[in-house]
Formats: C-alpha cells, sequence, structure tokens
C-alpha cells in the first residue's frame, strides 16, 4: 500500500514515517532543539540516527488491516456435518474443535475436518500485451458465472474471462459484478 502524505506538524514521537514515498522508514524521535518543524527533526533508523533537513511534509506508511476472522472448518463425523473453530492439537494429534452454536467442545482426527472457503471464481484480463496474465480472485454466486465467459468488471473497462470456477481462494476482497458479454458471431465479406 502507498504511504499517505502528511504535515511535518502533524508528526508524533515514536511514530515510523517515511520521508519519501519509496523511502526507508524511521521513527520520529523529536525536532531539533525541540521546536516544531524549523531546524529539522530526529529520524531513527535500524542503523542510526540522523537529523532530516526541514521539509514540509513526510509520509505515514499505511499497515494493512489484519484479517481478523477465524477459520471457520467443517467437521463430518458419525454421519453428522457441523463447524466449529480450531482451538487447539491435542497430544494424540487430534484437532480440538469448539463447535459453532453449541458451545460445545471436541476432538477430531485432523482428515475429518475441512477448512470453509467462500465461493470464489478467478478472472484473467485479456491483454495482447501479458500474455498469461495474472489471475483476479473474486467472490460469486455460484452459477452466476462459467469458465470462458467475457466480463467488463464494473470498476474496468478491460474485458476479461472466467478461468476458474469455485477456487477457494482467500485472496477474494469484492464481489465481481458487470456486464457478461454475450453474442453472435457474424461471418460477413467472406
Amino acid at each position: 500500500m502507498e504511504p499517505v502524505s502528511i504535515s511535518t506538524y502533524d508528526m508524533e514521537l515514536g511514530e515510523t514515517y517515511q520521508v519519501g514515498s519509496k523511502t526507508s522508514p524511521f521513527i520520529f524521535r523529536g525536532f531539533v532543539k525541540g521546536e516544531r518543524y524549523g531546524d529539522g527533526f530526529k529520524a531513527e533508523y535500524p542503523s542510526a540516527t540522523h537529523t532530516i533537513s526541514p521539509r514540509p511534509t513526510v509520509f505515514k506508511p499505511i499497515q494493512p488491516k489484519e484479517n481478523t476472522m477465524t477459520k471457520l472448518y467443517e467437521i463430518t463425523t458419525d454421519g453428522k456435518t457441523v463447524f466449529g473453530t480450531k482451538l487447539a492439537v491435542n497430544s494424540s494429534g487430534d484437532w480440538v474443535m469448539e463447535i459453532k452454536g453449541e458451545g460445545t467442545v471436541m476432538s477430531v482426527p485432523k482428515a475429518d475436518v475441512q477448512e470453509v472457503f467462500p465461493y470464489t471464481v478467478e478472472i484473467k484480463f485479456n491483454d495482447n500485451r501479458t500474455p498469461g496474465s495474472q489471475g483476479y480472485n473474486y467472490f460469486a454466486t455460484a452459477g452466476d458465472w462459467a469458465v470462458g465467459d467475457l466480463v467488463v468488471p464494473k470498476d474496468s473497462s478491460s474485458i476479461a474471462t472466467v478461468t476458474k470456477l469455485d477456487c477457494k481462494s482467500t485472496a477474494a476482497t469484492k464481489w465481481l459484478s458487470g456486464m457478461k458479454l454475450q453474442g453472435t458471431y457474424i461471418k460477413s465479406g467472406e
């Protein structure tokens, strides 16, 4: 993620900043002579502390959001399927699981546990300049898309092809919405 430009006056002691958007981060250790901005400031890098000349702005790195969602697992035992979260692994190698909705705890062999993933699809943009282009994962509703569908995603003006269904990807961050292209091939002039 790109850092955000902020006023040097707004720097806080002990916080991490960058002089430029692509430079090494430093910890702000105060203004020279205790004054704000005029004589520069002290920047602590891993190797040494330096005095940085006065400047109107610095960059604040943006920390990526942590994924605080607990992984959900499907547990199948004795023909019954329940959902739960992993608490630990016991001494015999079984997973200790808390069962959702019941509040009970049980241990099950790892082979009986399967992680639950959202339904996702992968698309690749049809860019002639980059053969084998990177795939992008989106949340989707099963049945809305088929492999080979052409789509213009709502946040793009490029055409993409649906390349995989039910990818079980954790990389998806948004839903695939857009225009599904359908048409009839016309062979004229031949």
